[in-house]
């Protein structure tokens, strides 16, 4: 991703990308809300809920009407700072998890 450096203490984001379809044009209405964690464990926690939960609830950007969209668990994404931004595959968070 090409994110801008957290700030001091973060290392993990937990992405999810929605449809903003509270307004019109010819383009990509995809958008990603992003929340920042210090520790993997909170950082999948949060992931692990909302993936079960199957909805995420926000505002529109543009509109600024709320937006609660069902989602699929491919729409909530795990992401790592270690000097730049990278995605944590399902498989790789056990790895770390049990590292911890």
């Amino acid at each position: 991703m090409s994110w801008s450096a957290p700030k001091p203490g973060i290392k993990f984001r937990v992405c999810v990308f929605i449809v903003d379809d509270t307004y019109w044009d010819e383009g990509n209405r995809t958008t990603a809300r992003g929340h920042d964690f210090a520790e993997l464990g909170d950082a999948y926690e949060f992931l692990d809920a909302a993936r079960k939960k199957g909805w995420y609830e926000t505002i529109s950007v543009v509109t600024k009407e709320k937006l609660r969209r069902h989602l699929g668990p491919d729409a909530f994404r795990l992401y790592r700072h270690d000097g730049h931004w990278q995605q944590v595959g399902d498989d790789e968070i056990l790895t770390l998890l049990s590292l911890i």
